[in-house]
């Protein structure tokens, strides 16, 4: 089948930021204090911000596409400081051009953050049943017990003043709020992440820490995401706003590339969506979904108009996070094909309506084979 790159859209985690905790405040360790500026990206998240959208930029011309500038690209941010600063280093790169803050759209807080609505008991229970199992466990009140050897690698680090594992973990649900935890897994993973945060701004600290334990702590992280944002029920009922813009972008956009920079849990919530398969991050201790990660969505013209969508995952290498190699077309960012569960592909080619139907919820009624179209 012939096809021709029309359009992309790229939905991005904001940068390397500094650490949102205070890790001092916890463990009985003398710590130097987090920075005063806490959840701020950092000089060497922008630069490798800047330095992905350059390599995007030679990635999608060689495919193809038009010469990317600040007429043809459309960006849109959440309203936080690190997404806006994220999505303007990145568009600098991406256009060779550098945008005016007016040129930069923040969208309504409504979009990206996650806010509940309906909930009820038989709504509780539910997703309760959900989050236990997308991250296999009977109960999640308990999932600190299929976390033994994560959070005792936690406690020797930081020597707490008191134990981590004793306060179950609980989900909860509020109308007009996002989905949070409270009780051992969320105070696990905000440790965790004030940890890594700290490690990948200053390499030196914890020098005996081995990429393995680091790859515990990001368990710890990961597994508290999944819990918020890698249900159907939750992602779809607190988020629902943002993939109903995500799908209205893929139909009717008319920018050559779109970019969408919010959080971690944005990109979650929108794999979760559309059902992509699980995949390994060579080159990471992140697990998934590092700072500065891309979820790419190419879309192509094929055969009698159809039109299909690519997906593929860019993510900046440890080594470029940690400052020890610099990111451009040298030194490339780690890059994969993504596969969708469920949904039919023709040499990992999508069609646009399908994934539509995905983001919106609505029935499949998949053609069976997507090579015949």
């Amino acid at each position: 089948m012939n096809t021709e790159l029309i359009r992309t859209v790229i939905l991005m985690r904001h940068g390397l930021r500094t650490p949102s905790a205070d890790i001092s405040a916890c463990t009985s360790r003398r710590w130097f204090h987090s920075p005063l500026w806490r959840g701020q990206l950092t000089r060497r998240g922008r630069d490798l911000c800047f330095g992905m959208g350059q390599w995007m930029r030679e990635e999608l011309q060689e495919k193809g596409l038009p010469a990317l500038n600040r007429e043809n690209v459309k960006v849109s941010a959440s309203q936080s400081a690190r997404t806006v600063a994220s999505a303007h280093a990145f568009s600098e790169g991406l256009t060779g051009e550098r945008p005016p803050a007016a040129d930069i759209e923040t969208v309504d807080a409504g979009l990206f953050a996650p806010k509940l609505s309906g909930m009820n008991a038989a709504f509780q229970a539910q997703a309760e049943m959900q989050a236990a199992e997308a991250v296999h466990v009977p109960d999640i009140a308990c999932v600190q017990k299929a976390l033994l050897q994560e959070f005792a690698l936690l406690q020797k680090i930081l020597l707490p003043r008191e134990n981590l594992d004793t306060a179950e973990t609980k989900l909860i649900l509020h109308n007009g709020q996002g989905p949070r935890l409270e009780g051992a897994l969320q105070t696990a993973a905000t440790l965790s992440d004030a940890l890594i945060c700290r490690h990948m701004l200053h390499p030196s600290f914890l020098k005996r820490i081995e990429d393995r334990d680091w790859q515990a702590l990001s368990r710890i992280c990961n597994t508290r995401r999944r819990i918020l944002f890698g249900t159907d029920i939750l992602v779809r009922n607190s988020l629902g706003a943002l993939l109903t813009k995500l799908g209205e972008e893929l139909s009717n956009g008319n920018s050559t590339c779109t970019l969408l920079c919010g959080h971690d849990s944005t990109v979650k919530a929108v794999m979760t969506a559309l059902n992509i398969l699980p995949c390994t991050f060579p080159g990471s201790v992140f697990g998934e979904i590092p700072p500065g990660f891309c979820l790419n969505m190419e879309l192509y013209r094929g055969d009698r108009a159809h039109v299909f969508l690519r997906f593929r995952m860019v993510y900046p290498l440890d080594a470029q996070l940690l400052g020890r190699m610099p990111l451009n077309k040298s030194h490339p960012p780690g890059s994969q094909p993504l596969f969708l569960y469920g949904t039919p592909a023709a040499g990992g080619l999508y069609l646009l309506e399908d994934i539509v139907r995905l983001l919106t919820g609505q029935e499949g009624n998949f053609p069976g084979d997507c090579g015949s179209l």
